[in-house]
């Protein structure tokens, strides 16, 4: 999976990322430019044939603001 995401934090912000209610893990994001500036980082997620519910968060403070997730390989339109 791949996700776009921007913040303008100093440092690092973490999300915890999840598929399918499976325990999540923990992923840095680094700081990018400005918040029109998107960086693109790529999660290794396991995903079900099918429909998956994926789930980002950060529950113990700010995570970076998440503008686009790219599946590849799923179908679009």
């Amino acid at each position: 999976m791949a996700i776009a995401c921007t913040h303008g934090e100093p440092d690092a912000l973490e999300a915890q990322i999840s598929a399918n209610g499976r325990t999540p893990g923990t992923f840095s994001f680094d700081p990018t430019e400005a918040y029109n500036t998107p960086r693109w980082v790529t999660i290794p997620l396991v995903l079900a044939a099918g429909s998956n519910t994926i789930r980002l968060e950060n529950p113990s403070g700010a995570a970076p603001d998440i503008d686009v997730v790219s599946v590849p390989g799923a179908p679009t339109g």
